[in-house]
């Protein structure tokens, strides 16, 4: 899986980190924790495009994520998003599994070893 990143300048995450701690958040902790995150998930937001993440920090400083981060929005305002493709994903389960959900799997090995050991 390639995730693709998508880094804002050090400048300019400096003074998005200025504008959150006029804010009244003087860390990423206290923000991530009202909204139910991991401070690490607010600080990878730096490399890579986390458009809930986004969202939050854009309306704690008081502007649009679109505004903030230009480079991860289409110009319709919809996210451009991580860039992995979930469908690529699905196939490798299914090989995984030979087009059979788990369960067919599961009872399918159950018969040849007569029940679960």
């Amino acid at each position: 899986m390639d995730v693709k990143k998508n880094p804002v300048s050090k400048e300019h995450w400096a003074w998005i980190k200025l504008r959150v701690l006029a804010a009244g958040f003087p860390s990423w902790k206290p923000l991530a924790e009202k909204h139910g995150y991991t401070k690490a998930a607010f600080s990878m937001t730096r490399c890579y495009a986390f458009p809930s993440i986004e969202k939050i920090i854009a309306e704690t400083i008081g502007i649009t994520p679109q505004a903030l981060f230009p480079n991860r929005y289409r110009k319709d305002g919809r996210p451009i998003g991580r860039n992995y493709p979930r469908v690529v994903r699905l196939s490798e389960r299914k090989k995984i599994c030979n087009g059979k959900n788990k369960k067919t799997v599961l009872h399918e090995k159950e018969g040849e070893r007569g029940g679960l050991v």
